[in-house]
């Protein structure tokens, strides 16, 4: 009976949520060819990018920051993995098998850092040598 109870309100709040987005997001699309609604902008020039205000920079731009961005962010948690390494050995209270646990969880996360290190080095290089071949010109033929 309580199951039965708590999937009737799951699903009146989920209709709640379904219809609260639909009045909020309804009414921007009805206005969407509407050159003085607020935040459209009409370009008569047909410039798409400055209408839609897309980013206008290559695809390997996008890429090669994508791939910044995810390695960043393994960096991020392998540094946040080495404070939990060292709390755990700091609160082991002399408890060998933590000490040892806590040498694991920081041998791992040093380990990980330097695979994000190098993945990221790796990733500038690549990007810098493709980057210098592309822009190299062909000499022409004789």
């Amino acid at each position: 009976m309580k199951t039965r109870i708590q999937r009737t309100i799951f699903y009146m709040l989920g209709w709640l949520v379904l219809t609260i987005s639909s009045v909020l997001v309804l009414p921007r699309t009805v206005f969407a060819q509407d050159p003085n609604f607020p935040g459209m902008e009409f370009d008569p020039k047909g410039n798409i990018a400055k209408a839609t205000k897309l980013p206008t920079s290559s695809p390997e731009n996008i890429t090669v920051r994508a791939i910044q961005w995810v390695l960043g962010m393994l960096g991020l948690v392998s540094v946040i993995m080495i404070l939990f390494g060292g709390f755990t050995w700091m609160t082991a209270a002399g408890n060998e098998e933590k000490i040892t646990k806590a040498k694991g969880i920081l041998k791992a996360a040093i380990i990980g850092l330097i695979i994000v290190m190098l993945s990221y080095a790796i990733v500038a290089f690549i990007y810098s040598q493709t980057k210098e071949i592309a822009t190299d010109t062909v000499p022409a033929a004789p």
